[in-house]
């Protein structure tokens, strides 16, 4: 039963590839086609990290419930809904340092990651300026975004799509040629298009003073990137 399923799979996988490389066989052009929508922002993401440390882990682990608690507290303070805002990476262990050439355990540590998002800037130095006042509390990162990413994502799927058209259909006409129908449609990932405007060495809350009039914000534009491989059968008339 096994080599009969075996064999199958191998005439299966072999007619499959048979047909890919008649497929590929076919006169054609492969071309990519690559747009750019740049847009105004109008959504923040924090990424915002708590860790304290203490000789008892039972202390330890209470004096972080605390202080997640305070920082969740304090965002709904400013309108950031519950439902936008997600703790995670949770979790404790024993702190270790090194001194005079020697590891030595002081005690243990406890540390979560909290990523929340808003559509209000007019609060950012707010929420900036507050969380600095809360001890153990890191700004690892302030990142751009837009709520209608995947509209403006479409409309520049197409452009893209219409830029790679047009790219074979030139290069079609330079050899005489000209294309038909599609072959291939693929679109490339482009990673994530989402900008880090803040930086976790240059803008740490711990070090930001309370008394601190707190950064401008400048948010300019981000760029929605979309790009995609397509494939034309190519005909070319006989002179």
């Amino acid at each position: 039963m096994k080599k009969y399923i075996l064999s199958i799979i191998i005439i299966t996988f072999m007619l499959s590839r048979a047909g890919y490389a008649k497929e590929i066989e076919l006169p054609h052009i492969s071309v990519f086609g690559t747009a750019v929508t740049k847009v105004i922002p109008d959504k923040m993401i924090w990424n915002l990290q708590i860790q304290n440390k203490n000789k008892l882990l039972a202390d330890v682990a209470k004096e972080h419930l605390g202080l997640v608690r305070k920082v969740t507290a304090l965002l709904e303070d400013y309108g950031v809904k519950e439902e936008d805002i997600q703790t995670s990476r949770m979790g404790f262990g024993e702190n270790w340092v090194y001194k005079n050439r020697s590891r030595i355990k002081e005690g243990y540590y406890a540390q979560s990651h909290i990523v929340f998002s808003t559509t209000n800037f007019d609060n950012y130095e707010k929420i900036w300026g507050a969380l600095s006042k809360i001890q153990y509390v890191s700004i690892n990162g302030v990142q751009y975004d837009h709520t209608e990413r995947i509209t403006f994502q479409n409309e520049t799927r197409k452009k893209a799509l219409l830029a790679a058209r047009e790219k074979a259909r030139v290069m079609a006409e330079t050899i005489g040629s000209e294309i038909a129908e599609p072959l291939l449609i693929e679109e490339i990932w482009q990673g994530d298009d989402i900008i880090i405007r803040q930086n976790a060495a240059e803008k740490s809350a711990v070090a930001y003073a309370a008394d601190a009039q707190g950064p401008s914000i400048s948010p300019g534009q981000i760029p929605i990137r979309m790009k995609v491989k397509v494939a034309f059968r190519l005909i070319t008339h006989n002179q």
